[in-house]
């Protein structure tokens, strides 16, 4: 009887336990959902929002003539703004919604490459982490871009799998619609490629056709660049800007993608040494593990070789360019934040197999740190007016608008902010 009985008890919670992995996809996303809902409008606005609203608001020759990047979020923006009005809440909500599908995405991710264990962690990190929290609260492209990444990578795997040419066009579609999101998606298209040739053993033939498509992707951009080729140069190389060591690009990244960006330094730069060290030892386990336990569609060779591209490529792509400091953002790296995330979640996986006790420490140090980042940003209005000057200017070729063209001028920084403040408060 009393075996029934055990055997009856453990059976139920087989099952309990079966159907909470089942719901807890579910649970993360409506979590995710209310962290990014929650204060939308408590930051005031800034420069890039608000030229993000001009964009979308101003007569369309006047919209495209002011851009010199990637134009497709200020045209999505256009039609949300139509749909849902002009309102601070109601530009940002299209972000939000970016935001909270990244979690999802995120976990599909991590479920083909590692298992579902391991991807309901990311799946968690990605949900907390003020980084994601941050972006989803801005009315700008990246949430946008990183949603699309997501589904770009994740169309490829499924290709390789499978080898289908469906999975290959919509791959190819992610890559072209984020190409025309932000150019950063060249990054991820280097990666795909980098981790087809680093395949053994090559298959040229599929190299060859993941080639061809993506030649097509490319070349489908280049109208586009043709048209802001003089602006663009201005912005990507300034003549008066210095380079930014990569020293300095690595300790930027880290400290953003470890405790976002409320956090002022060098507060953050001690905080932020807790993720690091997590991402370092989840780093280290790549290379001590030869599995993951069970993944469901990869092998721990190819898993571990796609992430340690997915880490390198964009990074180092990065790290070649002649980057300007006042031009480089750790946004501009949020390509690879999935996979910095997956390793801090590794490098909690490693402690664990070495004491609980390290495990339960690291554990509670990144609850905390993250709490009190996102205490911080919730409670504290972010300054960014006085991060970047707020003078907008809106070019077509070399003439520039004239102030009847604009959707507002500003002749002093005291009268600039007072408008934007009255506009948006």
């Amino acid at each position: 009887m009393k075996s029934f009985l055990s055997g009856a008890s453990l059976s139920i919670d087989a099952r309990l336990l079966s159907r909470l992995i089942t719901c807890m996809p579910y649970l993360l996303c409506l979590t995710a959902f209310c962290l990014r809902l929650f204060r939308l409008n408590f930051h005031p606005i800034w420069f890039d929002e608000d030229l993000a609203y001009q964009r979308a608001t101003a007569a369309l020759d006047v919209a495209l003539a002011s851009m010199n990047g990637a134009p497709l979020y200020y045209l999505l923006l256009r039609g949300w703004a139509e749909l849902t009005g002009h309102s601070l809440y109601a530009l940002r909500f299209l972000s939000m919604l970016c935001g909270t599908l990244t979690v999802p995405l995120i976990y599909q991710l991590g479920r083909r490459l590692l298992g579902v264990r391991l991807a309901l962690g990311v799946a968690f990190i990605a949900t907390f982490t003020p980084f994601y929290i941050y972006y989803s609260q801005e009315a700008r492209t990246y949430a946008l871009t990183l949603v699309l990444m997501l589904v770009s990578l994740y169309a490829f795997l499924r290709w390789r799998a499978t080898l289908r040419w469906v999975d290959l066009f919509w791959c190819s579609l992610a890559n072209l619609i984020c190409l025309y999101t932000h150019y950063v998606t060249l990054l991820v298209i280097a990666a795909q490629g980098a981790f087809l040739l680093a395949t053994i053993p090559l298959c040229w033939k599929k190299i060859g056709t993941f080639v061809a498509g993506q030649t097509l992707v490319v070349l489908a951009l280049v109208p586009w660049l043709w048209r802001v080729q003089n602006a663009l140069l201005r912005v990507v190389a300034p003549a008066d800007s210095t380079v930014l060591d990569p020293w300095s690009i690595l300790a930027r990244t880290w400290i953003e993608f470890g405790v976002g960006r409320a956090i002022a330094p060098p507060f953050s730069l001690y905080l932020a040494g807790v993720p690091l060290f997590l991402a370092l030892a989840g780093l280290l386990s790549l290379f001590a593990k030869p599995s993951f336990g069970r993944a469901t569609t990869s092998p721990w060779t190819e898993s571990r070789l796609i992430l340690l591209i997915w880490l390198i490529v964009p990074l180092a792509g990065t790290m070649l360019l002649p980057r300007a400091s006042v031009r480089f953002s750790p946004k501009y790296l949020i390509a690879i934040t999935p996979v910095f995330y997956l390793l801090v979640l590794l490098g909690l996986r490693a402690l664990h197999q070495e004491s609980r006790v390290l495990f339960m420490a690291g554990l509670a140090l990144l609850i905390g740190i993250w709490l009190l980042a996102l205490g911080d940003y919730y409670l504290q209005p972010l300054n960014k007016l006085a991060q970047r000057s707020t003078l907008p200017i809106v070019m077509q070729g070399e003439r520039r608008l004239e102030k009847s063209e604009l959707l507002f001028t500003r002749d002093s920084a005291d009268r600039e902010t007072n408008l934007f403040e009255q506009r948006w408060i």
